[in-house]
């Protein structure tokens, strides 16, 4: 069985003066198994036992942020990257996520034109 990323991950987008911010709600609670899907946009900046709090600074300043054992995950981009490589990291992220997820479920998760394998 297949399943679209978009058919299970839900995502909103929201804005400030600093940045933009996409918020997804996932069918399962975040844990730290997701940090070794992640490793493209840096290491957490806590310890994750310790804190609970999922927080990745990329070096090109993505930020990639949630609380274990809970459904959300959030990706933002700081206002002055939105006119750069935005689509690119946004689905690089999203690609990471669908890996994730399909690992979690051990299922295939399509993303949009590309399978997360």
């Amino acid at each position: 069985m297949d399943i679209n990323f978009s058919d299970i991950v839900s995502i909103t987008k929201s804005s400030c003066n600093k940045c933009s911010l996409f918020v997804y709600q996932v069918p399962c609670e975040i844990d730290k198994s997701i940090v070794s899907f992640m490793e493209s946009f840096g290491e957490p900046i806590y310890n994750i036992d310790e804190v609970n709090l999922l927080k990745i600074e990329s070096n090109d300043n993505y930020i990639i942020e949630s609380r274990l054992k809970r459904t959300i995950i959030k990706f933002g981009i700081p206002k002055e990257l939105e006119n750069s490589d935005i689509d690119y990291r946004k689905a690089e992220f999203e690609i990471c996520l669908g890996k994730w997820l399909s690992n979690k479920f051990s299922i295939p998760i399509w993303m949009s034109k590309q399978e997360a394998e």
